[in-house]
């Protein structure tokens, strides 16, 4: 057998895992750790709002969905982010609809969640609250639908598990 043969190419083999484990990222092009210039070079527009420990994008997609990115930051370290998905829908049913796809997406991306809850319908109408989280690759992803009061609310948080 040829030792250094072998040893080279299980050389090769590591380093081309080890540039796929490095360049997986966590929240978009972004990674937990990144600074905000580093987070900033990541996107292709410039951010909406800057302020101590956030910056926040206007009108950007998870899953052609359109909605608020907000990175937030502690020491200047991304730490998490989230998404905020507020247009009207013209229903309860429909805002229940763009959660169940939303989650499909999700689920898609990081399996079954480890943590699916919904609350039954009511007399009422419609499910008020549904929320699903993932815990995955160092990470948790968290989806919540809240409505109330006829304030509906879709929020994706990405943090460090």
């Amino acid at each position: 057998m040829n030792y250094p043969t072998l040893f080279f190419c299980l050389l090769i083999s590591l380093a081309a895992f080890s540039q796929t484990v490095t360049s997986q990222t966590d929240i978009r092009s972004a990674r937990f750790g990144m600074s905000a210039a580093e987070v900033k070079a990541t996107e292709s527009q410039k951010p909406s709002a800057e302020k101590d420990g956030q910056l926040t994008y206007t009108n950007v997609s998870l899953d052609q969905e359109h909605g608020d990115l907000y990175y937030l930051f502690e020491e200047n370290q991304l730490v998490g982010a989230t998404y905020h998905f507020l247009s009207p829908s013209p229903s309860k049913q429909a805002y229940v609809d763009r959660y169940n796809k939303l989650k499909a997406y999700l689920t898609e991306q990081y399996g079954k969640p480890s943590t699916d809850n919904t609350n039954p319908s009511t007399k009422e109408g419609p499910v008020d609250h549904h929320s699903a989280i993932w815990r995955a690759a160092g990470k948790m992803v968290m989806v919540l639908e809240d409505n109330e009061k006829g304030k509906a609310m879709i929020t994706v948080l990405f943090s460090k598990n």
